[in-house]
């Protein structure tokens, strides 16, 4: 299906060592399949990455998670995600599909997922002539589980550049536990707290049907916001109609 059958590559080193680099160095020339990926690529084939498209996942594609932690944390191992990746891990050899994960540091992703692996990865950046770390060439430390052998591949900067407008390297990955995250931060200050639910119900309204608040979660979990936001939102709404109601209530007095 136009790609060399790897299904789990875990890819680690410091920052700016060339893991992301590599992930699309090797989706360039060694596979034709969609990607699916939770960072931008600029490929013809690229299909933006959601938790649905991850519940979803089509078989005879090369899956991307750049900064994995964001999606399999160690610290929520039990979480719904977690688990459901973990099944995926397991079942790829059975759906043809790639998996390559990136982190600074493997403790910090799943332990099924540092256990379950047939490649791993280790980038850094090696001296070459130049003074600047930046323009250093990229080392790519090789390790097959499957084969227990190993192997160094050397990219040099100048050929690495050919790669660098493919995907934007500062881009943020976000966590999935972002939305959460930020809830628990704002819940002590109320007045930020609502007003960050006004952004979120703004953003999902245009998806909101019935207005209670299973379709509030809902809307949330299409727009990928924690449902911990749904009494929140469920307020704004109500604010929302009683603010309406009193206008109109001021209009028909102005009339008669």
């Amino acid at each position: 299906m136009g790609a060399i059958k790897i299904p789990l590559t875990q890819v680690y080193g410091p920052r700016g060592s060339g893991k992301t680099l590599f992930l699309l160095i090797m989706n360039f020339l060694f596979s034709s399949r969609p990607v699916l990926s939770n960072f931008k690529v600029k490929l013809p084939r690229y299909i933006p990455l959601s938790l649905v498209k991850l519940l979803y996942l089509p078989k005879h594609v090369e899956l991307l998670m750049d900064e994995a932690y964001s999606m399999i944390d160690s610290r929520i191992s039990m979480s719904y995600v977690n688990v459901f990746c973990t099944y995926l891990a397991y079942q790829l050899r059975k759906t043809d599909t790639n998996i390559y994960l990136t982190v600074i540091q493997l403790s910090s992703i799943d332990v099924r997922y540092r256990e379950e692996w047939d490649y791993r990865v280790h980038c850094e950046r090696i001296p070459n002539n130049s003074d600047d770390w930046h323009l250093w060439d990229y080392s790519y430390a090789i390790a097959d589980f499957r084969t227990n052998t190993s192997s160094v591949w050397v990219v040099k900067y100048e050929d690495a550049k050919l790669f660098f407008q493919m995907y934007d390297t500062y881009e943020i990955i976000e966590p999935r536990m972002k939305s959460r995250i930020t809830y628990e931060i704002l819940k002590s200050d109320p007045i930020l707290l609502i007003n960050q639910a006004k952004v979120i119900t703004k953003d999902i309204y245009s998806l909101i049907l019935t207005g209670t608040k299973e379709d509030i979660k809902f809307c949330l979990n299409s727009k990928g916001h924690d449902e911990i936001w749904a009494n929140k939102v469920y307020t704004v709404l109500e604010r929302m109609k009683a603010v309406r109601k009193y206008k109109s209530g001021s209009r028909l007095k102005a009339i008669t």
